[in-house]
């Protein structure tokens, strides 16, 4: 089995969560309504962002070209799982690569605890 295709297993046995119209607070909906916001599309959006590919997207024009190969041919594959526990980790596949797997859990407690910005003075004394 190759990473991507251990990836989309995972995302198989643990599917994530959907987020609904109805689920959303009241005041998201009125803010989005008011801006004039498609609500559906941006539901859609939602519900198809997995977060570890999106990091990896970010960083890719940032890496090596070697490691961007990794990449592209599928000898490392990143993706993110429905799990509350906030965790990450490598799963190795013998010689056909790695997968790496974030829980959907690690990025909700970061944005959980992560100061927004401007709300921490980051200038050293």
């Amino acid at each position: 089995m190759i990473p991507s295709e251990y990836i989309a297993n995972l995302k198989l046995e643990k599917p994530k969560a959907e987020i609904t119209r109805n689920s959303l607070p009241e005041w998201v909906i009125s803010d989005l309504q008011k801006a004039g916001s498609d609500i559906e599309k941006h539901i859609s959006e939602l519900n198809s962002v997995d977060r570890a590919q999106e990091l990896v997207f970010q960083l890719k024009p940032r890496l090596a070209a070697w490691m961007q190969e990794l990449l592209e041919t599928d000898i490392i594959a990143f993706g993110e799982v429905e799990d509350s526990h906030p965790n990450a980790y490598v799963h190795s596949l013998g010689g056909s690569g790695y997968a790496v797997v974030l829980n959907s859990g690690l990025p909700r407690l970061l944005y959980r605890v992560w100061p927004a910005p401007g709300l921490v003075d980051t200038r050293l004394s």
